[in-house]
């Protein structure tokens, strides 16, 4: 996905299958029982059993894991660099998600697209709170967003909806209508505003 980075040893495939992920990738995956798939991120290691999954690791505070079909199990690595116990086997429709604070907790998924729709060009979200959809767009359309005037109820308003290949300008017109905001771009820096007296006026610069 977006701002990631996928860094793949010289001895790939010599033993192990490891590769280092910081930022989201969905991976597929044929199982070998002798030459294991890991995922390093941040001190953690996702191992396939067998499985499509996506890890999602931008920071160390929070990784989360997200299995469509097989099974993953999901631990922290030593000193050493290798990894520990595991700490959890996740099942299909299962999210796993390790922070710094609070520890492992795993949770039924109810729409997987929220978590792998982006492979497919979906931009997903359900539930979502404002600050988190305005990350994921910052990352999706490689965009600097500010908020100015916001009422005191925005960072508590959710969104709920699907992107399919939709350029920006649509994706922003829709989401300002459905949040109750306004907006203006300046280059590749968005602009909301939730500012009553502004909601309805939404200014867009094409150029």
């Amino acid at each position: 996905n977006a701002s990631s980075t996928l860094r793949i040893p010289k001895d790939y495939g010599r033993e192990t299958r490891t590769l280092y992920l910081e930022g989201e990738a969905f991976f597929e995956v044929d199982h070998d029982e002798e030459n294991p798939f890991i995922v390093i991120s941040h001190g953690t290691y996702t191992k396939d059993l067998g499985t499509q999954f996506n890890v999602t690791a931008y920071d160390s505070t929070h990784i989360e894991v997200a299995v469509k079909e097989g099974l993953v199990s999901m631990g922290w690595m030593d000193k050493e660099d290798n990894p520990q116990k595991e700490i959890v086997e996740l099942t299909p429709n299962k999210l796993g998600i390790l922070k710094d604070v609070g520890g492992l907790t795993v949770f039924d998924i109810e729409h997987m697209d929220q978590y792998v729709g982006w492979a497919e060009g979906k931009l997903v979200f359900q539930s979502t709170p404002f600050p988190e959809v305005v990350e994921r767009l910052e990352r999706w359309f490689d965009i600097d967003c500010r908020v100015e005037n916001p009422s005191p109820e925005l960072y508590t308003r959710t969104l709920t909806a699907s992107y399919d290949n939709m350029p920006m300008s649509e994706v922003l017109r829709v989401l300002s209508i459905s949040m109750d905001i306004s907006y203006t771009r300046q280059g590749r820096t968005i602009i909301f505003n939730s500012d009553e007296e502004l909601t309805n006026s939404n200014n867009l610069n094409n150029n």
